[in-house]
């Protein structure tokens, strides 16, 4: 996951340093033209400034542009499909999960008024129990989940 991130910034990186190397490069490579004897006789190569304006800058601009929010609606994606980043819906939303393994994990869901205990392993969820009742409630900080959760279920097999 964090490979992915950083081989992605590698490559902006060398990307972006890449094409200011070919530019000095270019630059110390230009034939000298000295405008007086003084500086050919230091070896100091006279500097070209070329017009802020001209359409090889603008076109250099739009497309470090285009490509900085190409980079980011990547990286987005990449966040969205590794750390699990999901957009809430106004009728369904995770309430908590709690991880069993390296890929599995519980996840209280609330649809409605009712609130559901899902499985939830790679290509597979699966129902564990439905509550009637509110299991845990939306106000109540997250580090009573776990205790909540082992009394509803108690209170559900001893019925």
């Amino acid at each position: 996951m964090f490979s992915r991130i950083s081989s992605a910034l590698s490559l902006l990186f060398i990307g972006l340093f890449a094409q200011y190397a070919i530019a000095a490069d270019e630059a110390l490579s230009a034939p000298e033209t000295p405008e007086s004897g003084e500086s050919s006789a230091r070896g100091v190569t006279p500097i070209t400034v070329s017009d802020p304006f001209s359409t090889e800058a603008i076109l250099q601009l739009l497309v470090g542009l285009l490509f900085v929010i190409a980079l980011i609606f990547l990286l987005a994606w990449i966040a969205r499909r590794s750390l699990g980043v999901t957009q809430t819906g106004r009728h369904m939303r995770v309430i908590t999960g709690l991880p069993l393994g390296a890929r599995e994990k519980v996840v209280l869901v609330e649809v409605g008024k009712e609130q559901m205990l899902l499985g939830v392993a790679p290509g597979r969820v699966n129902l564990i129990t439905r509550f009637e009742e509110p299991v845990v409630d939306s106000a109540e900080p997250e580090g009573a989940f776990g205790q909540r959760l082992v009394e509803a279920l108690q209170r559900r097999s001893d019925s």
